[in-house]
């Protein structure tokens, strides 16, 4: 979908779009954005929740397709800024990111991202994921899953990725 003359990407899950436009904000983009997102916040209406009026928010900036290019890793962890960016009192020591939203259940979205050689999701991953994707990512050297049973399609997958070439942990996901 075109936005502004940019061709904007339209991510399926809001998990890898949160980590993607974590890694876009790592590398300067998103200035004019990050600055205006608190605009008004102060202010709203009774029964108004802060993190969701954010999260519609960063809904809205655009995700330009020549910029994925430039994406060679994510990293995925409750502890990011763009979660911080949700939470109403970041002092107060919540990071916004115990929202179910933000769990990253799909990895399609990968195939927007033709250079992504290392991916990392911490705390933040469906224990059920389909991780056949990540079998797909042409650049993939790298990945660390947060996932505590793996199931056996998803050890398959983790054995395939291994086979590639693609180092893969902890080691805890082949029941080491």
């Amino acid at each position: 979908m075109e936005k502004d003359g940019r061709m904007n990407v339209d991510f399926e899950d809001i998990g890898v779009r949160l980590g993607v436009l974590e890694a876009l904000l790592d590398a300067g983009h998103f200035e004019g954005e990050r600055e205006s997102l608190g605009e008004g916040l102060d202010d709203l209406e009774p029964g108004e929740d802060f993190g969701s009026v954010v999260s519609a928010r960063l809904k809205t900036w655009t995700i330009d397709s020549t910029k994925l290019d430039e994406v060679t890793e994510l990293d995925i962890d409750g502890g990011n800024e763009v979660y911080a960016l949700h939470a109403s009192d970041p002092d107060a020591g919540w990071s916004g990111c115990d929202r179910a939203e933000f769990v990253v259940a799909s990895l399609g979205d990968l195939r927007h991202l033709p250079n992504l050689a290392s991916l990392s999701i911490v705390a933040l991953l469906a224990p059920d994921i389909d991780l056949a994707p990540l079998v797909a990512a042409p650049a993939l050297k790298k990945v660390f899953l947060d996932l505590h049973e793996p199931t056996h399609e998803q050890r398959v997958v983790l054995e395939t990725l291994v086979r590639q070439g693609v180092e893969v942990g902890p080691a805890s996901l082949f029941g080491r």
